[in-house]
Formats: C-alpha cells, sequence, structure tokens
C-alpha cells in the first residue's frame, strides 16, 4: 500500500499554505509544514482573539459538534491503515482506539456531567476558562488528539494542538472535523514533527494551560532549561497549570487466589497492547511464590503465541517498534549476554530488526531497570513475592519512589480474596485499580478519571454559588 497524506496548520479554521517536508514510513508519506516563529505567533493571536467568543458558545452546541465528530472521524478505512503503518501499531489496535474515542464523543453529554457536575446537595457550580491551552502531543497514540481537543473545547479555552509526527493524521483530522460541524475558531493545528527549542519555547511562553504527552524523560526534556552545566535554569512547570499524561508505570498484582489462566491473559495483553508505549501498559508484574512457577509457565506459553510484524495484518499482536528501539531495548535487557551477572534473567524474548515480541524478564531484587525504568516497547518484569499482599503492596510502592509521580496510573489486582483487594486500594501508590481485568482496558470507554482527575477539571476554575 502507498499513501499520501498533506498535514497543514489550520488557524482559524483556515488551511494555510507553505513550505513543507515530507517524511515516508512503510509506504506512507506525510507531508508537514515548515512551521516558523511567525505561523506559531499568528496561531497564538488567532487563539486569544477567539476567546470571548468561545466563551458564549453553549454547552449544547458544544456538544452537538463534538456528537456530529463522532459520525463522521476517520471512518475512511484506508486512512486507518496509512495510520497503522506510519505509527507500527497494531492495524485492529488502531481501529479499537477510534472507536472507543469515537463511542466517547457520541455519549459527550454524560461525560460533561460527570466531569463538571452543576451542583450538589448545598450549592451549584459555574466553571470559567483559565486562559489559551497548549498542547504538546509527543507520543504515539490515535486516539488523543481528539480526547484533548475536545476536553480542551468542554473547559472554553482557545487551545493550540502541536502533533507529534505519529499523532499528525488524527489531530489533523480531528481538527478539520471540529471545522465541518461548526467550531472552527477555537482549536488551532501548528505542526512541527520533531522537537524545535525555539518554536516549543514559544508555546509555553504563551500558553496558561500545558498538556504535555509522551514519556516522562520527553516531558522533562520540553519543560526544562538547563544550562551549560546541566543545572535547571528554568522549569514550565512551576508557573504553569501544566497536566501531563506521562509513564504511568502500571503494575499488576497476582496472588494466590487468582484464576492463573485468566490472570495470565489480563497481564500479557496489558503489557504488549499497542507495543508498549501506553502509560497504561503493565510493565512489571507482582506474583506470589506460591504459584509464581505454574503462573510464569503460563506467561511465556501465551507470549509465545504473540505475532509480531506487519501492522495491517489483522492477526498481528506488535507491530513495526523501529530498529533504534528495539537495539536499545535489546541491549538493556542483556539477552546476547546471557551469562552476565544483573538482577534480571530473560524468560521470553523474541527480537526482529525492527520488531519484537513481549520481553519477559525474571527480577527477584525489584531492581531491575525493567522495574524502574521505562522501556520503548512491549516488556514485562516478573516479581515474585512472599508475605501476603502487603508485601505485594510494600514492592510496588518501592518501585515507585524514583519516579516524578511516585504513583502509578493504575494497577490490576487479581485474585478471589476481597480483603486482598481491599487491603490494596486503601495502601497502594495508585490513582486507579482494576479487579482481575487488564490495566490496557482501563481507557475504554475514557469516561473514567486519569492520574485521579478528568483532564477538563485540570483547565477551568470552579466557582461556589451558594443560594
Amino acid at each position: 500500500m502507498t499513501y499520501e497524506y498533506q498535514v497543514r496548520n489550520i488557524i482559524a479554521g483556515r488551511e494555510q499554505e507553505g513550505p513543507s517536508s515530507a517524511i515516508e514510513r512503510n509506504g506512507v508519506t506525510v507531508t508537514f509544514p515548515t512551521t516558523s516563529r511567525l505561523d506559531l505567533a499568528v496561531a497564538l493571536s488567532a487563539a486569544g482573539a477567539s476567546a470571548a467568543a468561545l466563551a458564549d458558545v453553549s454547552d449544547e452546541q458544544i456538544c452537538e459538534s463534538v456528537r456530529c465528530v463522532a459520525h463522521d472521524y476517520l471512518t475512511d478505512d484506508d486512512m486507518l491503515h496509512a495510520i497503522a503503518l506510519f505509527t507500527g501499531s497494531p492495524l485492529r489496535y488502531v481501529r479499537a482506539s477510534v472507536e472507543n474515542l469515537r463511542t466517547w464523543m457520541a455519549g459527550i453529554d454524560r461525560y460533561m456531567r460527570l466531569a463538571l457536575p452543576l451542583r450538589n446537595e448545598a450549592c451549584r457550580f459555574v466553571y470559567q476558562p483559565t486562559g489559551i491551552t497548549g498542547v504538546i502531543l509527543a507520543g504515539d497514540e490515535v486516539a488523543l488528539a481528539g480526547y484533548v481537543a475536545v476536553n480542551a473545547l468542554l473547559s472554553r479555552n482557545p487551545t493550540i494542538l502541536r502533533p507529534s509526527a505519529l499523532e499528525a493524521i488524527s489531530a489533523a483530522e480531528v481538527v478539520r472535523a471540529l471545522v465541518r460541524h461548526g467550531l472552527p475558531a477555537f482549536v488551532h493545528l501548528v505542526s512541527w514533527p520533531s522537537h524545535v527549542t525555539e518554536l516549543t519555547n514559544l508555546l509555553l511562553d504563551s500558553c496558561r494551560n500545558l498538556v504535555l504527552i509522551g514519556s516522562d524523560r520527553t516531558v522533562d526534556e520540553i519543560c526544562v532549561i538547563r544550562g551549560p552545566d546541566g543545572s535547571v535554569e528554568r522549569d514550565y512547570r512551576v508557573n504553569r497549570n501544566v497536566v501531563e499524561f506521562t509513564a504511568g508505570h502500571a503494575t499488576a498484582i497476582v496472588t494466590a487466589s487468582a484464576d492463573l489462566d485468566r490472570a495470565a491473559e489480563d497481564v500479557i495483553h496489558a503489557a504488549a497492547m499497542n507495543k508498549g508505549a501506553e502509560c497504561i501498559n503493565a510493565g512489571k508484574v507482582y506474583v506470589e511464590s506460591a504459584v509464581s512457577t505454574e503462573f510464569v509457565e503460563r506467561l511465556v506459553e501465551r507470549a509465545r503465541q504473540l505475532r509480531r510484524g506487519d501492522a495491517i495484518d489483522s492477526s498481528v499482536d506488535i507491530g513495526w517498534i523501529g530498529e533504534e528501539m528495539v537495539a536499545a531495548i535489546r541491549r538493556r535487557s542483556g539477552v546476547d549476554e546471557p551469562f552476565a551477572p544483573g538482577s534480571a534473567s530473560i524468560l521470553h524474548a523474541d527480537f526482529g530488526s525492527g520488531s519484537m515480541g513481549l520481553l519477559i524478564v525474571l527480577d527477584p531484587s525489584n531492581g531491575s531497570d525493567f522495574v524502574l525504568s521505562e522501556m520503548p516497547g512491549p516488556t514485562l518484569a516478573v516479581v515474585p513475592y512472599d508475605g501476603g499482599i502487603a508485601a505485594a503492596v510494600r514492592l510496588a510502592n518501592d518501585a515507585l519512589a524514583g519516579t516524578r509521580s511516585r504513583v502509578s496510573t493504575v494497577t490490576s489486582v487479581h485474585g478471589a480474596r476481597r480483603d486482598e483487594v481491599a487491603f490494596a486500594a486503601r495502601h497502594l501508590a495508585t490513582h486507579k485499580i482494576i479487579v482481575n481485568g487488564s490495566t490496557g482496558r482501563s481507557m475504554d470507554g475514557m469516561s473514567t478519571p486519569h492520574h485521579g482527575t478528568y483532564l477538563v477539571e485540570r483547565l477551568v476554575r470552579r466557582v461556589t454559588v451558594s443560594e
């Protein structure tokens, strides 16, 4: 398949002409604008000028437009194939992710009631916009551009949306859809496919709210300006309202009372879905020692059944990752030096040149790179534990101690004992617990809080009116 797609800057509903450059991956060529400082300044000016008009748009009008977008957003199957080929995400994942987003959009009224309740028993609430919102997408999740754009609209904040190269098609299509359906002036698309410090800093300097999506390291590179000696000269997170969608450090716990077949299936899904690139991918699983041998056998058996390769093959579980990333994971795993000393040993590995299966390692120390760090692909560390659920919770929390948030996005707890689940819910450093399920499905529906809150909540000021 060959496919060409043109990304243009879209400011106040108008697509901008200008110089461009192209990136080709797997037969898909995406052309990007050569964005200048002036282009971004024009978009920021247009965003500021639209603030008053956006504040006057009714909830009903926004919801009606979003419901219309749900009906025709990314419905072209060739475009979905192109997204799969360009990003390496399996086609069936791309389709499911887009369908998830469209279903959420179709029920946007319900989401508004959940995220922005109008009253409680004692008073009513009014929500005020807080200023221009800058969005930097630095990941490869096809649904996030639409999710963030709609949340920004609901907050009544004019928005500058800057997608990564991998998210450019889905971002451009959502802005075009909003233009088609009556909201042309409020979400502006400005694209530069790789990091440009001058443009990024202008966006950060000019926006009151920042939504940053990517790895911990990427977000740190965006927000922090360092001097020649590495010291921090400025951190934009200090004086901006910054919402970070970063590494989730998602975790699974398997107790001795768990249905091991079901738990293995859920953990494999959680670790491997979309190439291990999501904040809800479980990169580590704590397994009670009494069942660890049996559970590992089930894990490895299922990992061997995963197919890697062509992203548009409907039977493929893990698509293209990239030679650089695969090589980096291979180096860090030590798979080519199986007798080298280390805290982790390989249980299952399946490496290709630009793709890989799920890499499973055993780490009794709870201290390897696989447990403590982000990996740019599908990896799973197995950590056996003794001492009951309290020991599993302690190990899971210890692994988060060195992370920025010190809290995981989501943790799955597998077991039949309610007292163990209740203990985990009280003591785990996590925003969300899934009982006997996959962390990889924890955002299905997109109406549950992320990192403990709804995105739109972070972008508004709530005023309480007592009557």
